[in-house]
């Protein structure tokens, strides 16, 4: 892996997913968490959202009565490609649940694989392909 440091990058966040993957990008990233901040962990919000992960893809519902806009649940989410520093990081990573809270410290990245980028976004306000951030993690504080 040939990867290019972006930006240092500290998240507090509750793990509202997390799916492990065997494709192309496993060989360095095996994990994709849907990290939430903010208001969606409030439990009058956070029971209006339902979050699923596919193809590398993270989605959400939302159900009549949301107490904040659609807007809000795409700038306090987001679905973060791990990349682990070490092994240590790793098995951080592989015991870390849904619903629990975390802070994972590390570097946003772009990664060079032979066949091509993969770049990560440095935006919260975007939506789509190329919105996930690729998270170089050099450490994990479990919360709860």
């Amino acid at each position: 892996m040939n990867a290019t440091l972006l930006a240092e990058y500290t998240i507090e966040a509750v793990v509202k997913g997390k799916k492990k993957y065997s494709d192309y990008p496993s060989q360095i990233s095996s994990y994709d968490f849907i990290l939430a901040w903010g208001d969606l962990n409030r439990k009058d919000v956070g029971k209006y959202i339902r979050y699923s992960q596919s193809g590398r893809w993270y989605y959400f519902r939302y159900f009549q009565g949301l107490p904040v806009s659609v807007d809000y649940i795409g700038n306090h989410s987001a679905n973060v490609h791990i990349i682990h520093q070490d092994k240590d990081v790793l098995n951080e990573i592989k015991s870390i649940g849904k619903g629990e809270h975390v802070i994972l410290h590390g570097y946003l990245v772009n990664v060079n694989f032979k066949d091509g980028p993969w770049k990560s976004s440095l935006s919260r306000s975007d939506a789509g392909n190329g919105a996930c951030e690729i998270m170089y993690v050099t450490s994990v504080e479990p919360l709860s």
